[in-house]
């Protein structure tokens, strides 16, 4: 088995820490998605947007077309309505580890994650309102674009909170 450079804590101090006795039932990380809107951007910031999607990521991103034309917003079915690039496996567990001990900490105001950014169901989703946090991005770079942070884990129930505190997600009391 090929030990992460990411690896975020040892299965071993997880079940430790959450009781559990049996190594099957060790929460893991499964899949990230990561993704931006575009909106009514003009073409050129399209662009510049997915690159600076794939600078954060290190994947390609791929469009999201809208799936339904809906006339109060102007969106007609088939328009590009952002990106997303979805994380598994090393690519996960860096970009979790570059979350939690470098972007989170950098960002204005920021006082934790709010309860309810965790389900039951073993998820996480985070809002990031300005991406000139993570270190790919120039300031400059940066006019206005936020995206979002689903991340899901195996944990489930009352087993999620504390997963995510021991991965170093700061979530509030």
């Amino acid at each position: 088995m090929n030990q992460s450079t990411y690896k975020l804590i040892d299965d071993a101090a997880v079940r430790e820490a959450l009781g559990i006795k049996n190594a099957m039932e060790t929460p893991r990380l499964t899949v990230g998605v990561v993704n931006i809107g575009v909106g009514k951007l003009e073409k050129e910031r399209r662009e510049k947007v997915a690159e600076l999607l794939q600078a954060i990521t290190g994947r390609k991103p791929v469009p999201t077309l809208a799936r339904k034309s809906i006339a109060a917003f102007k969106v007609r079915e088939g328009q590009l309505v952002g990106y997303k690039v979805t994380l598994r496996g090393e690519a996960l567990r860096r970009f979790v580890y570059k979350l939690v001990n470098v972007v989170l900490p950098r960002t204005r105001d920021f006082h934790g994650l709010k309860k309810t950014a965790t389900t039951l169901e073993g998820g996480c989703n985070i809002g990031i309102k300005d991406i000139g946090v993570f270190p790919e991005v120039r300031p400059d770079e940066a006019q206005s674009t936020s995206l979002q942070v689903t991340i899901a884990s195996t944990a489930k129930g009352d087993l999620v909170d504390p997963y995510y505190r021991l991965l170093g997600f700061p979530l509030e009391q």
